[in-house]
């Protein structure tokens, strides 16, 4: 019969805890198997072993379980968001921004909004930024993400977008894991963390299969409680989520597309208005929850069912921006042109008292102020 011999220093007969540490503890010639947890040896760090011919395991603790849970977590939320869609995304590098010295007004308007937290009690917790197409909403909310970041008031961004980068920036199927991954990674929000975590490994991801309320209950407002239950508050500065182009995020279908002309007659077929109009109805229901320290920032073009929400629903806690002629856009059109002709002469070695000439800008100017709500940017008129 196998023996094993273990010498753990200087007996010791009695089996109170000691406040010492452990010395090592040696096995030799031992051929069984050794499982710490039967015996509640529970993690050796400190032992050394001898001729060993037979089966040696050691199994994790409580903290080693943890930290695969969480790991795994990880790559689920990662495979379900849309990392291109965040402001500063590499996919969005090339993306719009305000030009110095342009859009300055209703720049100050937006940031005022965002610092007058909840200091204001008549302040509304949602601002809509709309106009017609070529306005700049875009640009316009990119430059205040940033501006936002450096002070570190951003808490997350979502840009969606129907004709550039990836597919999964043109419906909402990744937006809440999107804002999720951000607000965990936030200097102020780190305890949530864990909380993001634990829900998407308790489920094995099966969140992310759920409507959108069920995932940012999950992901965001319950890890949102329970970081201030836990004595972590997040209302200590005034923090923002910022969402651009909601016109653009396109309806996402649930039916099988083998079986879709047989039962067409039966099933509605979703429209991109019904997924628009969930989104806006998640934003309201998020910032009536006293755990939701954040407001809320939206862009969009003034289409019929986001002008109805806005006009009914969310009336009563929604300020809009209107991008109109009250922002004198015809002065930044021109800080615009007298910004790029003075690339192309200095380029070519003309005095740009020379070319092109103050009556030529004007013209751009009108052209550009008269065809900007057709969507077309002043630079189509300086380069076409």
């Amino acid at each position: 019969m196998s023996k094993a011999r273990l010498n753990a220093g200087t007996p010791r007969r009695d089996t109170q805890t000691s406040d010492h540490p452990a010395t090592p503890m040696i096995v030799h010639n031992y051929n069984g198997p050794v499982n710490w947890n039967q015996n509640n040896v529970g993690q050796a760090s400190n032992a050394i072993f001898g001729d060993n011919r037979g089966n040696l395991s050691q199994y994790g603790g409580q903290n080693e379980r943890k930290a695969v849970d969480e790991a795994k977590a990880m790559e689920y939320l990662i495979a379900n968001m849309a990392p291109g869609a965040i402001h500063d995304s590499n996919e969005r590098c090339d993306a719009p921004k305000c030009m110095e010295e342009t859009r300055v007004a209703v720049q100050e308007d937006i940031m005022s909004w965002i610092a007058a937290g909840d200091q204001d009690a008549r302040s509304k917790r949602i601002m809509w930024v709309t106009g017609p197409a070529g306005t700049g909403k875009t640009a316009i909310l990119g430059t205040i993400a940033e501006t936002c970041k450096e002070k570190g008031t951003l808490a997350a961004s979502f840009f969606f977008s129907a004709f550039a980068g990836s597919a999964n920036r043109r419906t909402k199927r990744c937006l809440v894991p999107t804002l999720a991954f951000q607000l965990m990674g936030h200097g102020g929000l780190t305890e949530t963390r864990e909380h993001v975590l634990s829900s998407i490994a308790e489920g094995q991801g099966i969140i992310f299969t759920k409507n959108l309320k069920e995932q940012f209950i999950a992901m965001v407002l319950n890890p949102l409680r329970k970081a201030q239950e836990q004595g972590n508050g997040t209302k200590a500065v005034p923090r923002i989520i910022i969402i651009d182009g909601l016109d653009e995020c396109d309806a996402e279908q649930y039916q099988d597309s083998s079986t879709l002309s047989s039962v067409s007659a039966l099933v509605r077929t979703r429209q991109k208005a019904d997924d628009q109009k969930e989104i806006l109805s998640l934003l309201l229901f998020a910032i009536s929850d006293p755990a939701f320290p954040f407001r809320v920032l939206i862009a969009s073009r003034p289409e019929k069912a986001i002008r109805r929400f806005f006009s009914t629903d969310g009336r009563a806690c929604t300020q809009e921006l209107f991008l109109d002629d009250s922002y004198d856009p015809d002065a930044d059109i021109a800080l615009f042109y007298d910004a790029k002709f003075s690339i192309i002469c200095r380029d070519l070695g003309i005095e740009p008292e020379v070319w092109p000439g103050r009556d030529t800008k004007l013209i751009l100017v009108s052209n550009a102020s008269h065809y900007r709500q057709r969507g077309i940017h002043p630079e189509n008129f300086l380069y076409s």
